[in-house]
């Protein structure tokens, strides 16, 4: 995390990254019928040594 490097991939794709620790994140916009909507921000720290996997889940995310 201290390196400031930015990862990005697409939901559902695989990335292989160095081994260390990494701040994962997601922003998930739902769109309401009444033209508003909400903004859910996930994230989770990862130490990645070999495989490494993360599903961020938006029920344990923060509405902004």
């Amino acid at each position: 995390m201290p390196s400031g490097q930015t990862y990005r991939v697409t939901s559902g794709k695989r990335i292989s990254l160095p081994a260390g620790r990494y701040l994962a994140m997601t922003d998930i916009w739902e769109q309401a019928t009444d033209g508003l909507g909400t903004d859910t921000i996930g994230a989770q720290v990862v130490q990645v040594s070999g495989s490494t996997s993360v599903t961020l889940d938006a029920r344990k995310g923060k509405a902004v």
